[in-house]
Parts: C-alpha cells; structure tokens; sequence
C-alpha cells in the first residue's frame, strides 16, 4: 500500500531540528559526565582501599604475630560490619590460613582483581584484592578479602538521574522558547503563505503592508510587485482576448483553427449560421471535417487539409459544404498558417467566407456547378 509522504511545516521542522541537536547535546553532556564521575570514584575508590589496606595492616599485625585468633576475629567482624568488607581471609607466613569471614575456607579464594573500573569488577560488584600484613619491615602474613563496589553503582546512578532531571528541564524551557521563537521569525512567513495561496485562488488585488527591511520584507516587497506585476499582465491578456473575441466571435465569415496534428481547436460562433453546428458540437467531432463536407468531395478536402497543415498557405479552394439538415452548398476556403512570437508553429487559420457575401456567393442552383463556370470548374479539378 502506497502511504503518502508526511509534511512539516517550517515551524515544526525548526522545533525538530532545534529538539534533535539539543537532545544530542544532552546526551553527549551526560556521557561525558559519567565518564568523568567514574574516573573520580575509581580514585577516591583507590584511595579509600589503600587507606583501608593500611589500617587493617595495623590492626591485624599484632593479633597475627601473637597468634591471637579471638582479637582477629573482633576485628574482622568490626570490618566486615562498618567497612562493606564482602569476605575476609588471613594466611600466615607460610601461607596457612589463620582466620577467615564471610568465605568457605574450603573454596578456592578469587584472583586478585587488577583495577576497580574492569567490567568484570563492575558486574560482580565486588573488588578482589590483598594486603601484606606487618609492621617495622617485618612481614608476618597476608590477607586476602573482597570490597564491595555497589557505592560506586549507586553514585553512577544517581549522577545520571540527576543530570536528566536538570537535562529535561532545560530541554523543556529550551523548546519553550524555541516556539516563541520560532513563531516570531515565520509570523510573516505564515502570512506570506496564505497572501501566495490567495493570490493563486485569483485575488489580484491582495498586497501584505512592509515590515522592517529584513530578509522577511524583502520577501513581501517582492511578493508585492509579483501581484502587481501578474495583475498587470492578466489585465493587458483579457483586454486583449476580449478584442480577439470580438473580431474573431463577430466575424462575417467562418474562422476555425486547426493544430499540426490535424485537430479542430477552436472555432468562432459564425459556424452555427453557415452549418448550423454549435462551436461546441464542432469542437466534440471527433472526424472533424468530415461531417461539414459533401460525402463525394470528403477525401480530397481531407487532403488537402493535410498538404496546408505543411505550412503552406492557399486560397479559394472549392467544395460542397453540408449543413446539419442535410442541405449542401458550394463554400470556398483559404488558409494560412499560424506561427507564435517565438516563430513556432501553431498549425492553421481556415476562413469559410459566407456564401451571402461578395466573394462567397455562389449560384443558388443546390451544390451543383453551373456549365458556365469553367474557371471554377477548372480549378476544381486541379484541387481534385
């Protein structure tokens, strides 16, 4: 199924246009900023974990280097419970493990993660990690435990609701004034639309009043010569085919106008008196002229039509004309072609001259030629 294309106006197409490049800014503003934010929590990330790594360094080297398991245990659940600690697990020296919380001592402890924004340490929301244990350049152990990262993921979130909370209001206050502005500057655009489809119904004398000497009024200046201007030329093109009509409607004689491709094009209402066919009748007969001419001299005039339609021209050309009654006479014709300003051609001017007139009377003896007319009966068969 063929859909029909959809139109926007320039209003909307600039309300669009305005939406689309701010909501592409908004989005490069907010990414920018969570890649920042992200770099920011990753080293206060780094910071807090060496910090971290240092106090439980000091908290743990003594209970480790007396073998007091109770002390270890106070102090891992003191961890675990304010620091987001997810698992804790204490080896000695020798790699024995002394103490562990929140893990399985009989699973296998994680790889140490390499850096706290890997992806991997991103989806467990967990970051794996060790730290020697010791004091005076003494190492006594090593412990391994787990931070948890989900801070990290709460921050990112709320950065990023926060920055499209701010980004949607200025996008709506944005538009706003976008329409504002936008109906502003096409007010005139608006008013020049409807004058040009005025203008197109036939209203010659609309004119819009001139505002500013902006890009806008130039544009209504032009459009008001354009008015002036067409309304000039309509005017000179109907004086001018209202004394067409009355030379060519009001003539003694019958005018037709045939183009090159042998059709009838227009006809003047003189038609009616001599053949007793409307022009509108003529100009629907469809094997025009055939019905107007005395079945035995059809052929030749048809021809004859077709050698004129060359664009040569010719004159007194005899034959028997038949009326709408049935009745014929003898008509005569000459023709002439017709050319435009620009010396194209238009096909040809046929006159029909009446047969009450000087040089269209002709015997009134029905259709049949008097003996004494050999000039006329010469040319005839010259024609034939």
């Amino acid at each position: 199924m063929r859909t029909l294309p959809i139109s926007f106006s320039l209003r909307t197409r600039l309300l669009l246009a305005s939406a689309l490049v701010q909501t592409v800014m908004l989005a490069l503003l907010i990414g920018h900023s969570t890649q920042v934010m992200d770099q920011q929590l990753a080293e206060r990330a780094r910071l807090h974990l060496e910090e971290r790594k240092q106090l439980l360094s000091a908290a743990l080297a003594a209970p480790l280097r007396r073998g007091d398991r109770a002390s270890i245990a106070m102090v891992f659940d003191r961890v675990r419970r304010d620091e987001g600690i997810s698992y804790l697990a204490l080896f000695d020296a020798r790699g024995n493990l002394v103490a562990a919380s929140g893990w399985d001592g009989a699973q296998p402890l994680p790889a140490p993660d390499r850096s706290i924004t890997d992806p991997a340490v991103i989806a467990k929301a967990r970051f794996d990690t060790e730290a020697e244990i010791g004091a005076g350049g003494e190492t006594y152990g090593r412990l391994r435990f787990g931070m948890s990262t989900a801070f990290m993921q709460q921050a990112r979130a709320e950065l990023i609701r926060d920055d499209l909370v701010i980004g949607a209001v200025a996008l709506i206050l944005s538009l706003a004034s976008m329409i504002a502005l936008a109906y502003w500057l096409t007010r005139n655009l608006t008013q020049l639309t409807k004058a040009s489809e005025g203008l197109a119904a036939g209203d010659l004398n609309l004119r819009l009043p001139l505002e500013g000497g902006d890009e806008v009024g130039k544009l209504t200046h032009a459009f008001n010569a354009m008015a002036a201007t067409l309304q000039g030329r309509i005017k000179a093109l109907a004086e001018s085919e209202a004394k067409f009509t009355a030379i060519a409607d009001y003539s003694y004689d019958c005018e037709l106008w045939i183009n090159p491709e042998g059709k009838l094009i227009w006809i003047n209402p003189r038609v009616l008196d001599m053949f007793g066919y409307t022009p509108e009748e003529c100009l629907a007969t469809e094997n025009f002229p055939a019905p107007f001419i005395s079945e035995p001299d059809v052929g030749r005039t048809v021809r004859q039509i077709r050698r004129a339609l060359r664009g040569n021209s010719g004159a007194d050309y005899e034959f028997r004309a038949r009326r709408k009654d049935g009745s014929e006479f003898w008509a005569a014709a000459d023709w002439r072609p017709i050319y435009d300003t620009s010396g194209g051609y238009l096909g040809i001017r046929i006159s029909i001259p009446s047969a009450t007139s000087p040089r269209g009377r002709r015997p009134s003896s029905g259709w049949r030629q008097p003996s004494s007319s050999c000039a006329t009966r010469r040319r005839c068969s010259r024609n034939i």
